[in-house]
């Protein structure tokens, strides 16, 4: 029996676009069930040198997330091609690693916004 009292979770994230590039934001409070518990959690991941995620949500669920965003870099480097993941490509890949988790009745228990700014 799951219940979401019993987690880690965070709430606000913002994104703004302006004319230079994006503005990302979250509050740094991790509560747990209705106590206050973690005050200064960083719940924003960069991913290379264009594109952050942040997330609301179980934070152990965006741990996940940014764990296998590491592994995404490294596996991105390691292909010694000189192409670097992007803001669209980071989206996409995340997109469809939270489709598969729901398809496999293991929701990862976030929302996530996906920012970056390349190529103009």
């Amino acid at each position: 029996f799951f219940d979401c009292r019993d987690m880690a979770s965070g709430s606000s994230v913002v994104a703004l676009k302006y004319k230079d590039g994006v503005m990302l934001a979250t509050d740094t409070l991790l509560s747990y069930g209705s106590l206050a518990r973690y005050p200064s959690v960083q719940r924003i991941k960069t991913v290379g040198d264009f594109t952050a995620i942040a997330a609301s949500g179980d934070y152990a669920d965006f741990q996940h997330i940014a764990a296998q965003a590491d592994d995404l870099l490294l596996e991105d480097t390691l292909c010694e091609d000189y192409c670097t993941v992007g803001p669209k490509e980071v989206y996409n890949w995340l997109t469809r690693v939270m489709y598969n988790r729901r398809c496999n009745f293991n929701p990862l228990l976030n929302t996530a916004i996906v920012v970056g700014y390349r190529d103009g």
